[in-house]
This record gives C-alpha cells, sequence and structure tokens, in this order.
C-alpha cells in the first residue's frame, strides 16, 4: 500500500517493512524444521518406538550437551563429572534396542541447528531417521525444485546479511511476497515427503 501510494515518500519505511519481513519469514522457517523434528522427537517417545528403529546418531544429540562436555574438556575432574551426569541423566536412555524409558530434552536435541537452509534442514531431519529430503523434494517437486531451492536459499543469505548489519540488502513487497510463496511450498512439501516417509519406517506422526 505504501509503495504504490508514494514510492519515494515512503521508501524507508517500505525498506524496514520488507526487511522485517525477511527476518521474521526466515524465523518461522525454522521454526518450522524444528517443530517437524521435535514432533516426531514426541512421538519417538509416545509410541514407545524401539531404538533399533533409530540412527545411532540420535543418543548421540540426545546427550549432546553432556558428550560436548566431556570431549572439550582436558581436566579429569570435569571429565568425570560430565561422566558421571551422562550415566545418571541418559543411562538408561543409551541403548540399541527398546523403547526410550523418559522424553527427550529437546533443548538439548535441537542445539546447533539454526540456519534454516537446504542442507542444514537436510541434517537436521536425519537426526531421526530421515535421509532422503533432498531427492524426495526433486522427485515431488520436478522442475520448480531449483526454483524454490534458489528462493529460500537466499531468503535465508539475505536475512544473515540484514541480522548482520547490512544496509544494502533490500527487497520490494513484490520480492517478499514471492519468497514467502516458495516457503510455503518449501514447507508444504517437506511437511508432506517426511511425514510419509515417517508413518512408513518408523511411526505415524498425523
Amino acid at each position: 500500500m505504501l509503495e504504490r501510494a508514494a514510492p519515494v515518500t515512503y521508501a524507508d519505511q517500505v525498506s524496514a517493512m520488507t526487511r522485517g519481513g525477511v527476518v521474521l519469514l526466515s524465523s518461522h522457517l525454522e521454526g518450522f524444521a524444528k517443530k517437524l523434528v521435535e514432533l516426531a522427537v514426541e512421538r519417538i517417545f509416545d509410541k514407545q518406538i524401539c531404538m533399533s528403529k533409530l540412527p545411532a546418531r540420535f543418543i548421540y544429540y540426545s546427550s549432546q550437551d553432556l558428550i560436548s562436555n566431556i570431549v572439550d574438556s582436558q581436566h579429569p575432574d570435569t571429565i568425570a563429572k560430565n561422566l558421571l551426569a551422562l550415566q545418571s541423566r541418559d543411562g538408561k536412555q543409551i541403548k540399541s534396542s527398546g523403547p526410550l524409558v523418559a522424553p527427550i530434552d529437546f533443548e538439548v536435541f535441537e542445539r546447533g541447528f539454526s540456519t534454516p537452509k537446504y542442507k542444514p534442514i537436510d541434517k537436521f531431519l536425519k537426526r531421526v531417521g530421515y535421509n532422503s529430503l533432498l531427492g524426495d523434494l526433486k522427485a515431488r517437486q520436478r522442475g520448480q525444485f531449483q526454483i524454490i531451492k534458489n528462493s529460500v536459499e537466499n531468503l535465508v543469505d539475505t536475512r544473515n546479511a540484514i541480522a548482520h548489519g547490512d544496509s544494502a540488502e533490500k527487497r520490494t513487497p513484490s520480492e517478499l511476497q514471492s519468497h514467502i510463496d516458495f516457503v510455503k511450498i518449501f514447507c508444504r512439501d517437506t511437511d508432506v515427503v517426511f511425514c510419509d516417509w515417517y508413518g512408513a519406517n518408523v511411526c505415524p506422526l498425523r
């Protein structure tokens, strides 16, 4: 509205609004990926899924805070303290078969994921056993895959530049709307392929 009414007069306001929209849209995309994985983690406990259906990395990410403390320390007392904490908190969860005995702390599990681009999201979903996101999206989207991917990647790159104070990074309202449209498609299709695979191989998510 502002851009159409007086493009020169309201240029600064329009720029501020679209820059804010880019940041907000990128945050929504990150939140979507986290909620998808959180749903899987919750269902794994709720449905008492056998750990043999999950990759070994699932155990690592469930305990990565304490494991990192052990790996990063060179002090025997600190290492021993964290080993005891790991045994006490997660000892019964560390297994190759059988169900979890307690819910996973998702704040621990999701650590390290913050950039909602294709490769990081793909790696994030692999934490719960889904290894074919990019291939499944290509098969589903066909000729649109690269167009959608470019828009999503560009959105996140722009968001990062804005967050680091780059005042030259701007988007017009129409460009922002294009990002919104492609992010919607990406989220919809990712939800479909992930939930379809998970329902067939681990447990239903919907």
